[in-house]
């Protein structure tokens, strides 16, 4: 989840679906004669669409929980994605023009131009078409331990990108773990499981429109 999103939730720092933040199928890191980098490049070609439930769980430096919340992800490339989080009704909402942050608890609308959003936030990048990783991130495989998971870490190549690292969490070509932290030591996981890839997601659902007696921000 991009750090100026999540700034707009209720923790209000770092990202996801973030951005995004997110989260789909490619080639396990166990497969032979591939970089961390091809590997990456390959999922976001291989996952044109994507559905799943998330977990999120947000810690402190200390490891004490901060905040805890569940909801659904869909993904349409090259430029259309949404999280909605149950427990405090929040939603995130890429047209493919703007980004919408909604908070029903606030009564609050944040809008901003998705171009922005990708110029300041290479999370959110990492989920459209024909990035360049090595211009974002520097890239690398992480030891596994002899877990059942394959990691490849993401570390912003930008000063201002406001987390230290992104960590991506693969299984059976899955992908099923992001992990963050951002510059405060705060850590957030997101863990996701009923995932489909490339399965049918109507542009519709990416359609939002401000309800009546919200406020509304153009950042």
């Amino acid at each position: 989840m991009p750090g100026w999103v999540s700034s707009a939730l209720e923790f209000k720092k770092q990202f996801i679906v973030a951005s995004v933040c997110v989260l789909f199928g490619w080639p396990a890191m166990g497969q032979e004669n591939k970089s961390a980098t091809d590997m990456v490049d390959e999922f976001v070609r291989n996952s044109q669409t994507m559905k799943a439930r998330f977990t999120q769980i947000t810690n402190d430096d200390t490891g004490q929980l901060v905040n805890r919340n569940a909801g659904y992800f869909w993904l349409l490339r090259p430029d259309k994605f949404r999280w909605d989080y149950e427990d405090t009704e929040q939603k995130i909402i890429s047209n493919g023009e703007n980004v919408y942050v909604y908070d029903k608890d606030l009564e609050q609308l944040t809008i901003r131009n998705l171009s922005v959003a990708l110029d300041q936030s290479p999370s959110v990048a990492l989920l459209m078409d024909g990035v360049n990783l090595q211009n974002l991130y520097e890239v690398s495989a992480v030891e596994s331990g002899g877990g059942v998971i394959d990691w490849v870490a993401l570390r912003p190549l930008a000063e201002d990108a406001g987390y230290e690292y992104l960590e991506l969490g693969f299984s059976d070509q899955l992908l099923l773990v992001l992990r963050m932290e951002d510059l405060l030591g705060q850590k957030t996981i997101i863990q996701f499981d009923q995932v489909e890839i490339n399965t049918e997601v109507s542009a519709s659902i990416f359609e939002f429109k401000p309800l009546a007696n919200v406020d509304v921000f153009y950042d």
